[in-house]
C-alpha cells in the first residue's frame, strides 16, 4: 500500500463505511477533454479507481482487518488525440502528450501519483449500434464552469417508452453516419459543405487583396477572436 492509498483510509472525520463505498465504486467517463479531465482528476482524488493489493484497513490509527481490494475502477472513452491547442484547458495533458490518444495521456497522468489505480482506456466513440435509453436511478451532472457535481434522482423506467418499454415501437436506431453524411466526430476530413466554386484559398484571397478588385470580407468568428487578430479591412459579422 503506497502512502496515498493509506491517506484515503485515514481521512479525518470520514466514516469507514463511506470510504468503503468509494473504494467499491466504478465510473465510466465519456470524453477525456475539457470536462472529462477535471472530472476524472477529482474522482481519482476521492479514491475511486484505487487498486490495493493486500493492505491493512486503518481507521483512526487502528488496524481493522487485512484484506484485498480489487473492486473500484475508472473507464475513459475518447476517440481523439492530444493537440497543442488542447493544453490550456485539458489539464491532464502536457507537451509530451501531443499526438498520443487522449485516453492514454489521461490515464498516465491519473496514475502518476500512485500506479495502483485501476483505469481502462478505450479509444472509441459511441456509435448508433448499442445505444439505448439511460436507465438508472441517478444522474450525475458535472458543471465544468464551477467544477461542481450535482446528483439528480431519476424517475423509474417508463413502461410506455417507445424505445425501452414493454412494447417498443422503435427497435433500431438510425445510422448517424448515413443520416448526416459525416462521421460523428470533428476529425472527418471527408465532410464537404461547400462546392469548389464556393471556396477560396488563402493564396487566392491574398491575390485579391493585393489587386484593385472590390469585395467584402466577412469575419464570422466571435468578438473576442476578432479583437485578437483580424485580416485588414475585414468586417466582423456575428453569425447566429
Amino acid at each position: 500500500m503506497c502512502e496515498s492509498e493509506r491517506s484515503f483510509l485515514l481521512l479525518v472525520g470520514s466514516v469507514l463505511a463511506g470510504q468503503t463505498r468509494l473504494k467499491t465504486s466504478s465510473v465510466l467517463i465519456i470524453g477525456a477533454g475539457g470536462l472529462g479531465c477535471p472530472a476524472a482528476l477529482y474522482l481519482v482524488g476521492t479514491g475511486i479507481g484505487i487498486y490495493i493489493l493486500y493492505g491493512y484497513i486503518i481507521y483512526y490509527s487502528n488496524i481493522i482487518s487485512y484484506m484485498e481490494y480489487n473492486w473500484s475502477h475508472i473507464g475513459l472513452v475518447d476517440y481523439d488525440v492530444v493537440e497543442e491547442n488542447n493544453l490550456h484547458r485539458q489539464l491532464l495533458h502536457d507537451e509530451g502528450s501531443i499526438g498520443k490518444p487522449k485516453v492514454t495521456s489521461a490515464a498516465e497522468a491519473l496514475k502518476s501519483p500512485c500506479s495502483n489505480w485501476s483505469i481502462t482506456s478505450i479509444r472509441s466513440y459511441q456509435s448508433s449500434s448499442g445505444s439505448q435509453c439511460y436507465l438508472g436511478p441517478r444522474l450525475l451532472l458535472f458543471d465544468g464552469s464551477y467544477t461542481q457535481f450535482r446528483n439528480v434522482k431519476l424517475q423509474s423506467k417508463n413502461g410506455d417508452c417507445v424505445v425501452c418499454g414493454t412494447s417498443p415501437t422503435i427497435t433500431e436506431l438510425i445510422d448517424y453516419v448515413e443520416f448526416c453524411g459525416s462521421s460523428p466526430n470533428d476529425k472527418d476530413k471527408g465532410i464537404k459543405l461547400l462546392n469548389d466554386d464556393e471556396r477560396i484559398t488563402a493564396q487566392e484571397l491574398a491575390r485579391k487583396m493585393e489587386s484593385d478588385e472590390k469585395f467584402v470580407l466577412l469575419d464570422v468568428r466571435s468578438n473576442s477572436e476578432f479583437e485578437i487578430c483580424a485580416l485588414p479591412d475585414s468586417v466582423m459579422f456575428l453569425y447566429q
